[in-house]
Order: C-alpha cells, then sequence, then structure tokens
C-alpha cells in the first residue's frame, strides 16, 4: 500500500467518522428539543413540572441549590425533596439574577404564571431549567414558559420588589464589567478578577 493510498483511506475514515459524530450530535438535540417541548399543563405545580425531569437533571438542580445529603436517593424522593427545598430556597435564587431574568419573572408572575414563550437562547433556557423555578413547554398548540404556582405567590419575591431591583442592578452591572474586564485583559483568575471589579 503506497503512502498516498494510506492517506486517502486514513481520510476517508476521518471523514466517516465526523459525519456520524455530526449525526449523533443532531439526533442529541432534537431529543432535548423534544424533552424541552414536550406537553405541558398549566396552571403548574412544582411536583408535576418536576416529574417531566429526569433524575440527572434533579440532581443538577440538586447541587446547584447546594443541597447536601441527597446524592443517594432516588427519583420520586428527589422529587419530594425539591418540592419543598426549591421555594425555601428562592431567596438564595435571586440573588444571583441579573435585570433580563428577573423581568422575565416579573413578566411571568404579572400573567398569571405562563406566557409565550420569548425568544430565549438555549443557554438562558438551560439556566431557568438548572434552577427549577420556570420550564418549558407546549401548552394548547402553543411555547410556553411556566412557573409554578407556589413560585408565582411566594412572598419574598412579592414583598421584596425594591430590594431585588438593586440587587438585580448590581449583579449586570457586575456582568458587563465582567465581559469589559475580560475582553481587555483576557485570561484573568478568579482572585484578579474580584481584585478588578472591586477596583472599577
Amino acid at each position: 500500500m503506497t503512502t498516498s493510498s494510506m492517506d486517502k483511506e486514513t481520510y476517508e475514515k476521518l471523514q466517516g467518522a465526523l459525519e456520524d459524530l455530526k449525526e449523533m450530535t443532531q439526533k442529541n438535540q432534537q431529543k432535548q428539543e423534544l424533552k424541552m417541548w414536550s406537553n405541558l399543563s398549566v396552571p403548574l405545580t412544582l411536583k408535576d413540572a418536576l416529574t417531566r425531569y429526569s433524575k440527572d437533571d434533579l440532581s443538577a438542580i440538586r447541587r446547584r441549590l447546594e443541597i447536601k445529603g441527597a446524592s443517594q436517593l432516588k427519583k420520586g424522593e428527589l422529587i419530594e425533596l425539591l418540592t419543598t427545598k426549591i421555594p425555601l430556597s428562592l431567596e438564595q435564587i435571586c440573588m444571583y439574577l441579573d435585570q433580563e431574568r428577573y423581568n422575565l419573572i416579573k413578566k411571568l408572575i404579572h400573567h398569571g404564571g405562563y406566557m409565550e414563550a420569548a425568544t430565549l437562547t438555549p443557554n438562558q433556557l438551560d439556566y431557568f431549567r438548572s434552577i427549577g423555578i420556570i420550564f418549558s413547554g407546549t401548552f394548547e398548540g402553543k411555547r410556553i414558559l411556566a412557573m409554578p404556582e407556589v413560585i408565582v405567590s411566594n412572598q419574598y419575591i412579592q414583598d421584596n420588589h425594591k430590594q431585588l431591583i438593586t440587587i438585580t442592578r448590581r449583579n449586570t452591572e457586575w456582568i458587563k464589567l465582567t465581559q469589559g474586564l475580560l475582553y481587555y485583559y483576557g485570561t484573568v483568575s478568579l482572585t484578579k478578577l474580584h481584585e478588578l471589579l472591586e477596583k472599577y
């Protein structure tokens, strides 16, 4: 076998492997899309919303909310735990919201807990899915975003509007400043970034 024929054979194998990978990626994206926009009933209970999630999705919420001692729970037990813990974690969740995310929450509350899906990116949808307060789905043939009733009526959100505006403005400013610093400096350590944020 000559070098050129071997190179051609290697190239064809690589091309085949890349096509297979591309096809697998597309199938995974389609599967994720179907899951994200599956049928959803409203008004929505938190338990019903969480039941639609896989055990891995539920575990991701548990980790994000730093709920300890629950890694061995079965899916049903984890749903019960999160149904209790998510509303209690709302103050903690709100500490990390920026203005855009908070405005979406306010809009959902204003619309009674659900509305037609805004043009959110997959990353934005993933963020809300990972904290367990906003869910996506299809209702009466339309793609919607829905918030469980227990979140819509939560007193923390109802009673702390001014405080939440202050927090989300600060977070938005920090995000913009961080983006600017990273654009200017390139990669920086978290310690250095913290120093720069305090300085500016």
